[in-house]
């Protein structure tokens, strides 16, 4: 029953009530004592006192419960609405706690907080809400799309965020120089794979800015289109190349450079590098060999207790018998 109802139906029993006991019963008084006082009322005074009573204090039960229902109601929607964020923020792979008064709902937002959800299953029958686009999102990256997503709302760490960038890295090629530019803005993960994709299309005038963080698998499509001519490198650039490669790739970069460099200009490069580096001048003494410059190697080789594997190859080519020279080169 509203309260409005209520107050105007009691309010009316009462007035009829007392209207009817004072035409039939107006001349009728009871005197009751109290103590050592003496009450002398009019019966309907008497009748319509306690209704009043009665009245005042089940109205004030009803608001003072029909508040604390309200209240009640309030907490329960808070902790659902609480609830469903929590759900788009798993969604989205965001993993926020929130604040949830009611055991039975925090328990599933406390599940919610160390789990992640790919949605895999049709949605297209689902009402057109915000929830139906968070889903649809999750949806689209897990099936290798991409979605445009604000940076500002999304951890940049989630495993799902970092999928989708991983996703835009296959479909667009131009987004791994953003990456590489704004590294700082992205995970390792998504970064390390901007710098790889990157190498496969950066010009030679922006490539030494990419030596300072460039990775393995970089390296080797670097050397690779250098191989290829894809990628065009002067003798500056060199050196700061050579001190990026790790030792497996000192071998194929230097092939590399064979097919841009002329024989004197890369001895030379690789001359003066051996007397900076210990592992240039492995490199320069495949070099004389692989040019044919026998006596030169066999300078360098007789005064050094290492490189047993060059010797080996110069006393089997003395000897008569001709192996490649790749195959006595420390990888």
């Amino acid at each position: 029953m509203k309260l409005r109802v209520y107050i105007f139906a009691s309010l009316l029993l009462i007035i009829a009530t007392s209207v009817y006991v004072f035409i039939n019963f107006g001349d009728h008084i009871i005197i009751h004592k109290i103590f050592t006082h003496e009450l002398v009322m009019p019966i309907y005074i008497w009748v319509t006192v306690p209704m009043l009573i009665l009245f005042l204090a089940s109205l004030f039960h009803m608001i003072f419960y029909g508040f604390k229902l309200k209240f009640e109601i309030s907490r329960w929607q808070k902790d659902a609405l609480n609830l469903k964020d929590s759900f788009n923020a798993v969604l989205l792979g965001n993993q926020k706690k929130y604040t949830i008064k009611h055991k039975e709902l925090n328990d599933i937002a406390q599940a919610l907080s160390v789990s992640s959800i790919e949605v895999k299953n049709d949605i297209s029958q689902l009402e057109h809400n915000l929830l139906y686009e968070n889903l649809s999102a999750n949806k689209t990256i897990i099936d290798g799309g991409y979605v445009k997503l604000s940076k500002s709302s999304h951890n940049q760490d989630a495993p799902l965020i970092i999928r989708n960038y991983l996703n835009r890295l296959d479909v667009e090629l131009d987004f791994a120089k953003q990456v590489v530019k704004n590294k700082e803005n992205y995970s390792k993960e998504v970064v390390e794979k901007a710098i790889e994709l990157y190498a496969r299309t950066v010009h030679s005038k922006e490539l030494k800015s990419l030596l300072p963080i460039i990775n393995q698998k970089a390296m080797n499509q670097i050397i690779e289109r250098i191989q290829n001519n894809t990628l065009h490198i002067d003798e500056e650039m060199v050196e700061p190349l050579f001190n990026q490669c790790d030792d497996s790739q000192l071998l194929p970069f230097v092939k590399a450079l064979k097919t841009q460099l002329a024989p004197d200009t890369i001895l030379t490069i690789f001359k003066n590098l051996s007397q900076k580096e210990l592992r240039a001048k492995e490199c320069y003494i495949y070099l004389l060999l692989e040019f044919e410059m026998i006596e030169e190697a066999k300078e360098i080789l007789i005064n050094e207790d290492s490189y047993a594997n060059l010797k080996a190859y110069l006393d089997l080519r003395e000897a008569g018998k001709k192996y490649p020279l790749d195959m006595f080169i420390q990888k």
